[in-house]
């Protein structure tokens, strides 16, 4: 019998064997991997190596305060720091700290103070302002040298007894200005419009995306705060460089000087060369030295002072000494974090801000807790999940909310619930209100000739769908809903404050204040800097002013090395900077490689505002209603 299949033919052994192309793609991953985590150790190794012994502090050395990055509330720990500048990452309060112990260290003869183009926000420079001037009162001298800046950079260092100057250097010495973005220009490019509501009217965060200018609440409401940080400076020249207030009026009315000018206006007392300046410190520093050979000047940073064998009698906290805690909450309030190592720039999320929270709360050594706020505000549902945790810790510990630059909406928010809230006086804080912005996309769907269709099981089931226009009726059921979350805002403020609803709404509205007219008007109970909420935390738990504590801070110091492997192994690029590279490009026609590069061109000033944007952008899109400060102020 004939069989009618086909034969079967052996499968040729090329299509039998499997594919192993994962295996070389697999140990390049581990190697590459494995370098970069070998690497990381040995950094990590290296820096522990130099942290075994403290710096070694000799006498007649000088305090040196030079700032080469911006001055963070928590201080960053990086092994590239440590092994190229031989010094620790450090931290606002870590400098306070040096200085406060420098005064009273009979090895250290005085400061040299470098100023540096990096800004300093108001409130930490007049708290910086007030601990050199306390340190004058040891004795000891403090040098400035100052080769060109603001207002900004002069003013941190007036309390030096004396300011140089080269001869080639200039001040912008012109006055106070604040200058906003708007982007609904820009919005209109792309076909998106932003439906905005507010409460009330000076909760103007949403101008930036719907106004191509301030409204006149935002206008009154800022002018207020330019007018007293202008008066402040004045103030602050006219004290230190005893001059009369028309005298300084009249050189900020002038503009942009010169060294000579500076010097013959009486704002500095010599040129010098910062080599001159150096040596003129060496002499000061030896003065009761004969033996000039002896005589090399000797310099140490705040953070390597901090590391060295620093006096006992001035440092040694007894075993059974009390403990405070302090918790830093820095930048915006977003509901969770980005792992991304290129996006330097500090937010609040509850899941870390809690959880500092309870390991403080639960830590029996920790008898009171403070926070240290320096926030614009955020988003309402992290603000709140924050609040109700605040809430439960003043059950068992003592909470204290200290202020720094902004504590302002959300940031606000959250001091509300602590026992005592101490703000400085140059703190921007308060705009009690709520805002939300949401994207309408009709436009720009128009724009790239994409038509819609719907299919609804109800007649709400489109209302804030941003592909379509939203009616009179969506936005009023919008309002209603909005308006809730504001009054639930002022009831905990009422209840935090113990004033009445209507008492708050008198004072809320949106409105921003500085420190020193919240406390009058009862939004915080006293003024002050981080060593006043220290003071005030000592007296609840019955330890004397003059008597140390231990301090425990939270959270850990930032590793950008660690988070450059985290991100790694995760996620490269967060949501935010693909929104603001896309948006770049296609404003500007930049390619995408550039825009990084484009971005980083951008003025300091406007980078904040643009990182401000799409932050606020980021909440509105998941969460529609903010409270968060109007703009990202920055006062030039």
């Amino acid at each position: 019998m004939t069989n009618s299949q086909s034969p079967v033919m052996p499968e040729p052994y090329y299509a039998r064997r499997k594919s192993r192309w994962w295996i070389p793609v697999l140990i390049i991953g581990v190697i590459f991997f494995g370098f970069i985590i070998l690497i990381y150790s040995f950094l990590a190794s290296i820096d522990s190596f130099f942290a075994k012994e403290p710096v070694e502090v000799k006498p007649n050395t000088v305090l040196y305060l030079n700032f080469k990055s911006d001055i963070e509330e928590v201080s960053k720990s990086d092994p590239f720091t440590t092994i190229f500048t031989m010094s620790k990452g450090e931290s606002f309060h870590d400098i306070l700290r040096a200085i406060r112990i420098a005064k009273q260290d009979d090895r250290i003869k005085g400061i040299y103070f470098n100023t540096t183009l990096i800004e300093l926000g108001y409130a930490k420079t007049m708290e910086l302002m007030e601990a050199l001037d306390e340190f004058k009162q040891s004795g000891k001298f403090i040098y400035a040298y100052f080769e060109a800046g603001t207002e900004n950079q002069y003013l941190r260092i007036l309390p030096a007894d004396k300011i140089f100057m080269p001869e080639d250097g200039v001040v912008e010495m012109n006055g106070f200005a604040i200058t906003q973005l708007f982007m609904k220009g820009l919005l209109a490019k792309l076909g998106i419009e932003f439906f905005v509501d507010h409460f009330e009217d000076f909760k103007s965060a949403g101008e930036s995306l719907n106004r191509t200018s301030f409204s006149d609440s935002s206008k009154l409401q800022l002018r207020v705060i330019l007018n007293q940080r202008h008066n402040k400076f004045v103030e602050a020249v006219a004290k230190y460089r005893k001059l009369d207030k028309q005298t300084i009026e009249n050189i900020l009315a002038r503009g942009v000087f010169t060294a000579d000018s500076m010097k013959a206006l009486g704002l500095i007392d010599e040129f010098a060369t910062e080599q001159q300046v150096r040596d003129k410190i060496r002499d000061l520093a030896f003065a009761d030295v004969k033996d000039e050979k002896t005589k090399k000047l000797r310099l140490v940073s705040t953070s390597n002072y901090l590391w060295s064998d620093l006096p006992e009698k001035l440092t040694k906290v007894k075993e059974d000494a009390p403990m405070i805690a302090i918790i830093y909450g820095s930048g915006a309030i977003m509901p969770e974090s980005s792992n991304s190592p290129f996006v330097n720039e500090n937010i609040i999320t509850p899941k870390e801000f809690i959880k500092n929270l309870r390991k403080a709360r639960e830590d029996k050594k920790v008898k009171a807790i403070i926070l240290r706020i320096d926030s614009p505000g955020g988003s309402v549902i992290a603000s709140d999940a924050i609040w109700q945790e605040i809430i439960d810790t003043k059950k068992e510990k003592p909470v204290y909310a200290s202020m720094s630059d902004v504590a302002a909406s959300g940031g606000y928010y959250i001091s509300v619930p602590c026992d005592t809230i101490i703000a400085h006086p140059m703190t921007i804080t308060g705009s009690i209100g709520v805002i939300s912005a949401i994207p309408i996309l009709s436009d720009m769907i128009k724009k790239l000739d994409i038509t819609l269709d719907s299919i609804n099981t109800s007649p709400s089931a489109q209302d804030l769908n941003i592909l379509y226009p939203f009616s009179k009726e969506q936005r009023d059921k919008f309002h209603q809903r909005v308006e809730g979350i504001y009054h639930r805002f002022i009831n905990k403020v009422s209840s935090g404050r113990n004033k009445s609803f209507d008492e708050i709404r008198a004072i809320a509205k949106g409105r921003v204040w500085t420190g020193e007219d919240a406390h009058k008007i009862g939004l915080v109970d006293t003024l002050g800097g981080i060593r006043t909420a220290i003071n005030i935390a000592k007296r609840r738990i019955g330890v004397p002013e003059n008597e140390l504590v231990r301090i425990k801070e939270y959270p850990k110091p930032t590793d950008s090395f660690e988070k450059l492997i985290k991100s790694l192994l995760g996620t490269e690029e967060n949501e935010e900077s693909i929104i603001r590279n896309s948006v770049i490009e296609r404003l500007f026609g930049v390619d995408k490689s550039l825009t990084y590069k484009f971005y980083q061109s951008l003025p300091d000033f406007m980078k904040k505002q643009v990182d401000y944007f799409f932050n606020l952008f980021s909440i509105a899109k998941r969460e529609q209603v903010m409270i968060a400060l109007p703009y990202s102020i920055y006062i030039k």
